[in-house]
């Protein structure tokens, strides 16, 4: 049984730690950002926009919007209204200061840069392997395959309203990007609904939601190709909340691949073209004729001779194509230094989590001691509390007996003025003994 992949990308804020952006700006890519980064910021929403709605490319054909318009941009502010505006509205009229109202939720979370203002999705089933034996026509089935898709991400995600869906046909394998909202509700401060990424992708709810995903995705693709394939099993390390706004390497890869893929093509045309040239070419030389006055010499008509000039020029024409595939070399290369790359960076990542594994098994060892010894303090600490209960318990009982023996005159009161130096007694001016407080 054949088996597909499948990929469920959510956006993630990787752009605003320290390393992010140092990648960002080393990149040997077009995109300055780091590779799946989140939408937080309207700017961010516009680069989106230009990429999802290929605004700058002359392919719109290639792409369908399922979900939406062809602005991203205003999509997403529309459904700011739909699920805010009523909530800024009661907010706002409980505000006794002008500046706490806020104006604008869409420009307010754009503006304070913490909160994702959209959160970008990208859903996909089958590599460009696959796709690259299927037809035009076929592709485009992908269509009913992602509607399908929508349908089930609202029911999973309750709390995340979809803006905008583009299909993209014009690149390895069809792919959809979706850019929606998560919101939470009931909230005591601030506005009663809110955007709220943290509590709508958790980590276990988001392996819930590509575990379900995954399995109507292949029922879907199965029910509308008319196949019985599975699903590949899900790679280590692809549960986690993964980041894919630019896709800058993918994008990249896609470019190189594509290019790739149409030389091999023109070359394959090239190469049959000859071939057929060839066999007519070696029929006319046997079929020439030598002269009745010279048997070395043969007899070629004009007709025959533009023929195998045109061999020739294909030839050459082959031999370029031939000689412009050397870019995939090049590619592959390319793709080898990045492997190599990947490998010492894991490395380096594993080394790294050795490190903090042994420094928290240090922290643990320490800390258990710690917990040794405030048992052993807090056991002190309570012996020590008894016996200085004990003690005034004793001391009680000797002020009792000594007041009562200078009252009754068999302890002289000299020995009592002795013990006022100590602070325990004191005597009033009608030389009554009392104890001290």
């Amino acid at each position: 049984m054949q088996e597909l992949s499948y990929s469920f990308h959510v956006g993630v804020d990787k752009n605003k730690s320290l390393e992010g952006r140092r990648l960002a700006k080393n990149s040997k890519y077009d995109s300055k950002s780091k590779p799946n980064n989140a939408i937080q910021t309207q700017a961010q929403l516009t680069k989106a926009d230009n990429h999802n709605l290929r605004k700058y490319e002359n392919n719109p054909e290639r792409i369908e919007v399922i979900v939406g318009t062809n602005n991203l941009v205003e999509d997403v502010k529309n459904t700011y209204l739909e699920l805010f505006e009523e909530a800024r509205i009661e907010f706002n009229s409980k505000q006794k200061r002008n500046d706490r109202k806020i104006e604008n939720y869409f420009k307010h979370i754009s503006d304070d840069n913490k909160h994702d203002l959209a959160i970008p999705i990208i859903l996909e089933i089958g590599d460009m392997y696959y796709w690259s034996t299927i037809s035009e026509e076929d592709k485009r089935k992908m269509t009913i395959v992602f509607k399908k898709q929508i349908k089930d991400l609202e029911k999973i995600i309750p709390n995340f309203k979809i803006s905008n869906a583009v299909i993209h046909y014009d690149e390895a394998s069809p792919h959809m990007h979706i850019m929606g909202i998560a919101y939470k509700q009931g909230n005591k401060n601030g506005m009663s609904v809110q955007v709220g990424k943290a509590s709508v992708f958790t980590k276990d709810s988001l392996l819930k939601i590509q575990d379900q995903m995954r399995e109507l995705c292949i029922k879907e693709f199965n029910e509308t190709y008319n196949l019985n394939y599975t699903l590949k099993l899900k790679q280590e390390g692809r549960n986690q909340d993964i980041n894919v706004n630019d896709m800058a390497h993918y994008q990249q890869s896609t470019r190189n691949i594509r290019k790739s893929q149409e030389a091999l093509e023109k070359l394959n045309e090239d190469a049959n073209k000859i071939n057929e040239k060839s066999k007519e070419v070696y029929e006319l030389v046997n079929n020439l004729k030598s002269q009745t006055l010279n048997k070395n010499n043969f007899t070629i008509s004009k007709e025959d001779i533009e023929k195998i000039n045109d061999y020739i020029v294909d030839s050459r024409k082959s031999t370029n194509s031939i000689l412009s595939t050397n870019e995939i070399t090049n590619i592959v290369n390319e793709y080898k230094d990045d492997l190599k790359n990947h490998k010492k960076e894991v490395r380096q990542l594993k080394e790294t989590i050795k490190d903090q594994d042994s420094t928290i098994k240090d922290l643990t060892n320490s800390n258990d001691l710690l917990v040794k010894s405030s048992e052993n303090l807090k056991k002190e600490n309570f012996n020590l509390q008894a016996l200085v209960s004990a003690l005034k318990d004793a001391i009680q009982k000797i002020k009792t007996i000594i007041t009562t023996e200078v009252i009754n005159g068999l302890i002289p009161r000299a020995i009592l003025e002795k013990l006022e130096d100590f602070g325990l007694f004191k005597t009033d001016k009608n030389k009554n003994v009392e104890r001290t407080k």
